[in-house]
């Protein structure tokens, strides 16, 4: 039996591949490096890493992560980075490469994040999770998520590390947006609706990606809202409420978990045998891949502190049921050597490289493993898409309330939508004019263009000749030189909008702001106004820096006033 022969099931062609792999090709299969660093683009043109074809020549490479991934973590730039065709044809490069330059010719797993909306260079920006929870539209998200997966897959990518199913208990958490909420049963609706759409019918339809729930479980519960935080959690909230998303997307056929960095009652849940075997295989039967959290296996020895070294954690790691290790740093290091030396049976490595290979099969990989340059630029960031993410934007709006009938305000600045005035209206805040504040973490850079701010937006709609701006401050810090003219610029008007909040936005070289005149100035060193996201938790939930002081010295005017959080 030919193990490229589609008669076979994906189980019987990964059964048959896996007999004719060395020790170090099986290894191989289980890391995932990333994928950004295995190519260099200069001048439109695409040229792969020494570094890259030698793993390729001596074991292969299973996965690539994030390889069409662009934001501040990765360094890739609107400048550096690939439009959608430049992406689906350097995937095909690297494709073409290292089935052509490997012994086995055996494809590689391209994961992408895709939390909202896929996080490359002109694909479409949806809104964050946490606005999605709050559209209550199950169908319009799984709408959503199937141009997701038709735009990732058709640059490449054929897993994405989302949905994000954790059930937030404390918002001082930073990852909070990236999650659909605090209900376990919105949030298991939601999970379904997303394995539905970002799988399809088939996982090898050029339409459909391989949905990975995270993080695998109580991520949302840790102690003090920290970032992987340790969790304490009775067992019966852990299967009645954090759980039930992921059951509920099990059983809707998802085809990959990634565990959660943090530890519940001192067992990490990377090394937690009870969590992945007894219950998400045992009695759920989930039979797909299991991949970790980037630096997960490494934390095992230098954090948990349960494992005495590199070599150790990867033997836990791999023995309580993990299949991959997202960044790859640990297991292409130790576990061929723990093999060698009978600290891990040659049938665990196995096991894992199984389910790596039957992923792949199913996913079609080896009949087709290119991308469609051409599918590329017709879907991603189309008009239809944009239309889409504008749609499920103005469903996710939340108005507290409306005293009286402030809202709307007519189209010529005046309150009230029958007033006749020609009033002006302030536009005060940081938030105001700040682009990426209003995207969410995990947004790949956008052109200045593409992005309508609530300054641009009010400036629009009302004619710049009643629109008055001042930022007035900054998110974070205790600078109050803005409060004059934001004064000045409130008095002047009938109307003021507020602009307050928080940033989740990385540093994306936008510069700093002149709080005197609200234009963008190049400083030495960039002004970062991130009070949220991931590895930025809060200590309260009040606003960051002198936002509650500038408001409450507006708001003495008396004018009608609008706030605006973001």
């Amino acid at each position: 039996m030919s193990d490229k022969s589609s008669q076979h099931s994906p189980q019987e062609r990964a059964e048959h591949l896996l007999g004719q792999m060395t020790l170090e090709e099986k290894a191989a299969q289980l890391v995932q490096p990333f994928g950004w660093q295995v190519y260099e683009h200069t001048d439109g043109a695409i040229t792969l890493t020494e570094d890259f074809k030698r793993q390729v020549a001596e074991t292969g490479i299973g996965s690539l992560y994030g390889m069409l991934r662009a934001d501040p973590w990765t360094g890739v730039t609107l400048a550096s980075g690939l439009s959608p065709r430049q992406g689906a044809e350097a995937v095909n490069a690297i494709q073409r490469y290292a089935i052509g330059n490997s012994r086995l010719g055996i494809p590689i797993l391209i994961g992408e994040e895709c939390s909202h909306g896929h996080m490359a260079i002109g694909a479409t920006v949806f809104p964050v999770p946490l606005s999605l929870g709050s559209s209550w539209n199950v169908d319009l998200y799984r709408e959503m998520c199937r141009a997701v997966a038709l735009e990732t897959r058709s640059q490449g990518g054929t897993v994405t590390y989302s949905p994000v199913l954790d059930v937030v208990r404390d918002p001082r958490w930073g990852r909070t947006e990236e999650c659909f909420g605090e209900d376990a049963y919105l949030i298991s609706e939601l999970a379904v609706a997303a394995v539905e759409g970002l799988q399809g019918e088939s996982l090898s339809s050029p339409e459909s990606v391989g949905a990975t729930l995270k993080h695998f479980v109580g991520y949302g519960s840790s102690e003090g809202g920290r970032n992987a935080g340790p969790v304490h959690m009775g067992w019966r909230e852990l299967l009645e409420v954090d759980l039930l998303p992921f059951k509920k997307a099990v059983a809707a056929g998802a085809v990959s978990i990634m565990p959660a960095y943090h530890e519940i009652d001192g067992v990490p849940c990377t090394t937690n045998t009870a969590l992945l075997e007894e219950i998400l295989r045992g009695a759920w039967g989930f039979d797909g891949l299991v991949i970790t959290d980037c630096g997960a296996i490494e934390m095992l020895a230098a954090g948990h502190d349960v494992a005495e070294d590199g070599l150790d954690a990867s033997v836990q790691a791999i023995t309580a049921g993990i299949d991959m290790e997202m960044s790859g740093a640990m297991f292409v290091k130790h576990l061929v050597n723990a093999v060698r030396s009978g600290k891990l049976a040659v049938e665990v490595l196995d096991r894992a490289v199984q389910r790596v290979l039957e992923l792949k099969f199913k996913l079609g990989l080896f009949e087709q493993p290119y991308a469609d340059p051409e599918a590329a630029e017709k879907f991603i960031g189309s008009a239809k898409h944009r239309e889409l993410a504008r749609k499920l934007a103005a469903e996710s709006i939340i108005l507290l309330k409306n005293d009286g009938g402030t809202l709307p305000l007519a189209g010529n600045g005046s309150m009230g939508a029958g007033s006749g005035s020609t009033g002006k209206v302030a536009v005060i805040g940081p938030n105001a004019d700040a682009p990426y504040n209003q995207l969410g973490d995990y947004t790949s850079p956008q052109p200045r263009s593409s992005i309508v701010t609530v300054l641009d937006g009010v400036r629009s709609k009302l004619g710049a000749e009643r629109v008055l701006y001042a930022p007035g401050c900054r998110i974070k810090g205790e600078d109050r030189e803005g409060f004059e003219a934001a004064l000045a610029c409130a008095e002047q008007a009938d109307t003021v909008v507020m602009v307050l909040g928080g940033s989740s936005a990385r540093d994306f070289g936008e510069g700093s702001i002149d709080l005197k005149t609200g234009a963008s100035k190049v400083t030495e060193h960039a002004w970062s106004d991130m009070d949220c996201g991931e590895g930025i938790d809060r200590i309260s939930l009040a606003l960051s820096g002198v936002q509650l002081e500038l408001f409450k010295e507006i708001h003495q005017l008396g004018k009608p006033v609008v706030v605006v959080y973001i």
